[in-house]
């Protein structure tokens, strides 16, 4: 079994449910009916109008991560990633983890010249990018599972006020920094529950609960 396969293997062992489903959901959501009227310039029907329509935008938001932006080894595969996103999807989801935003404490990497981390790519390219392609920007996550995607240099356990007090600190200048550039943002991410890591092909490994 190749990794594909082992990816798709949920989808293909339900693939005529899955393909039912998607189907019916496209009909219910996706499609309506409207009436189209043409007139002239004094207001009067067109009479034998050709008419022509292309769709341009919608208000069905379909997203993926932006974490690959310029991060991939030639400048080529940089160049179709930037064509290909754009082409597919309409919303954006930007690494705003505080362990690669923030690495060393007091020098956050927002700026598009920030050293480089890899699947991180900085906020500041990240959302020049999608203003110049209108894609909808969401900053993912203020808060996340504390010993994974919190820098090495935050207090670990001994001090519960620091650590707020540093969290209110990175909440405040994001929103400072971002507020008018940023419409969604998720604040919490899984960060009450069990972590359970799972290997590619699903099995699992361990778990941790915080």
């Amino acid at each position: 079994m190749t990794r594909r396969d082992r990816l798709l293997r949920h989808y293909a062992e339900q693939r005529e449910a899955t393909d039912r489903r998607v189907a019916e959901g496209i009909e219910k959501n996706r499609k309506g009916d409207v009436a189209l009227r043409f007139v002239d310039g004094s207001g009067k029907p067109v009479q034998g109008a050709r008419v022509k329509a292309t769709l341009k935008k919608h208000a069905f938001l379909f997203g993926g991560n932006l974490y690959g932006l310029d991060q991939l080894e030639r400048p080529e595969k940089n160049v179709v990633y930037r064509e290909k996103f754009k082409e597919v999807f309409n919303m954006a989801t930007l690494p705003i983890y505080w362990n690669t935003l923030e690495p060393e404490q007091g020098k956050p990497r927002y700026a598009k010249d920030s050293p480089f981390i890899y699947r991180r790519p900085p906020i500041d390219l990240c959302l020049e990018y999608c203003e110049e392609n209108d894609i909808r920007p969401k900053a993912h996550c203020l808060n996340y599972f504390y010993y994974d995607h919190y820098p090495a240099w935050c207090p670990r356990d001994t001090d519960t006020t620091e650590i707020r007090r540093l969290c209110e600190k990175r909440f405040a200048e994001l929103a400072e920094r971002y507020r008018d550039r940023i419409p969604d943002w998720e604040v919490i991410n899984e960060t009450l529950g069990s972590y359970i890591e799972w290997d590619i092909i699903g099995e699992k490994q361990g778990s941790r609960v915080y």
